[in-house]
């Protein structure tokens, strides 16, 4: 946030909930159910028992967590004045106002079309719209990969509560306010404090059977399937004191996007971020945290377009040598594009595969599915940090300035080609 803009970190600070010491999150056992070891005699306590407990690396900031609708509110405040931001739109199309023979992404413009029947011209798309993404269908139909374009179903669900944090101290003490992941056999739930402390936040994951999911994505009124995931009596006394906090309890379906070959679109100026490009279950926060991620590259890349654009692809060989250094802004995008899209798809792509791949092998971890792993208490909580530091150890000062080297290596072998 520091490297996006320095206002939206102060002002993140002003909403955020910080712990009081270097401890990142507290993994702990949250049901009855015991390992195997002990069904066959080995009697010994499990409930509550401490797996693991991820610290700060040296330099970082204490944890911190906040909700979802405070960042957004504090995101809109820091748009400037001059910015044509519209609220409640939704794409159905985009067309290229491009000639027919033009197939260069540099020659390319392309207009938006919204549900309200209004349009947009624009040189640039940058499709941040979601997980039902009408912009990845567009960018990755031309790959012939039907595979990579929808989204797949994690055999997850996650239930969401948000609790008045008094309610939830006079439930579990004191734990209400800390950050902690309760681990059980088929399922764990995450909580939290946001709002300033004023409220509890709690993710609840269950399994479901895998495959294709049918119907809603979100269910309401699933006040039984709650009993059965987590009041059955295999959960400890904290999981049920604050499961049984959740007023008209529902849940979301989690999904992930396998790989996209490329998060650019061959000839239009249409580039994916977030969950349009890269759809991930969400264990430990990595659908905001990729999101945040990419955005820091593609302010850096655009931050650093080369002073001299290109000529047109269009142009004659003998105005190259004397094409204007100084155009205008849109123009000196456009020229750019193709180096700007290498780039970014280089650094992001790897880092977004990995990360897919690692959230959802980590639920697998988490809900204790591995009985080899789930038997082993000191096993687990290798894992555990093992995984914490491959989600959490990106470095993305030292991503970005690879990703400017290599958008300059690639605007300069354009320009020796052109």
């Amino acid at each position: 946030m520091k490297l996006l803009h320095p206002d939206f970190w102060e002002s993140y600070k002003a909403i955020a909930n910080w712990g009081d010491d270097d401890v990142w999150w507290d993994f702990i056992v949250g049901d009855r159910v015991g390992s195997s070891q002990e069904k066959h005699g080995k009697d010994e306590e499990w409930e509550g028992k401490r797996i693991a407990q991820v610290r700060m690396k040296e330099g970082r900031e204490g944890q911190s967590t906040a909700h979802r609708r405070s960042l957004m509110d504090v995101l809109i405040k820091l748009l400037p004045s001059s910015a044509d931001v519209r609220f409640g739109k939704r794409l159905i199309g985009i067309t290229s106002t491009s000639l027919p023979s033009n197939s260069d992404v540099r020659d390319s413009k392309v207009t938006l079309q919204f549900q309200d029947g209004t349009t947009s011209t624009t040189d640039l798309v940058i499709g941040a719209d979601g997980v039902k993404s009408l912009c990845r269908d567009i960018v990755l139909t031309p790959t012939n990969n039907a595979d990579a374009l929808k989204a797949r179903f994690t055999g997850k669900v996650a239930y969401r509560g948000l609790i008045p944090m008094e309610e939830a101290k006079a439930s579990i003490g004191e734990k209400a306010g800390q950050r902690i992941f309760y681990l059980g056999h088929g399922g764990h739930v995450v909580s939290f404090p946001v709002e300033g402390g004023k409220s509890m936040n709690i993710v609840a994951f269950a399994n479901r059977e895998e495959g294709v999911w049918e119907g809603n994505w979100v269910r309401e009124n699933v006040e039984k399937e709650l009993e059965r995931d987590y009041l059955d009596g295999r959960w400890g006394r904290d999981v049920e004191g604050v499961m049984r906090l959740i007023k008209s309890p529902s849940y979301w379906a989690t999904f992930y996007h396998p790989t996209a070959p490329t998060f650019h679109h061959p000839t239009l100026p249409i580039l994916l971020i977030g969950d349009a490009a890269h759809t991930t279950a969400p264990h430990f926060g990595q659908g905001a945290g990729l999101g945040i991620e990419d955005v820091y590259i593609l302010t850096k890349l655009l931050s650093q377009l080369p002073s001299t654009p290109l000529a047109p692809s269009n142009a004659p060989s003998s105005l190259v040598s004397t094409f204007p250094t100084q155009s205008s802004p849109s123009h000196h995008l456009s020229l750019s594009l193709p180096s700007l899209f290498t780039a970014y798809t280089q650094i992001r792509q790897p880092r977004a595969t990995i990360a897919v791949s690692t959230c959802n092998h980590y639920g697998r971890i988490l809900d204790m599915e591995d009985s080899i792993i789930s038997d082993n208490l000191p096993l687990l909580a290798e894992k555990v940090r093992s995984i914490a530091d491959t989600i959490w150890g990106y470095d993305e000062i030292a991503e970005g300035e690879r990703g400017v080297r290599i958008m300059m290596g690639s605007f300069a072998a354009e320009r020796g080609r052109d």
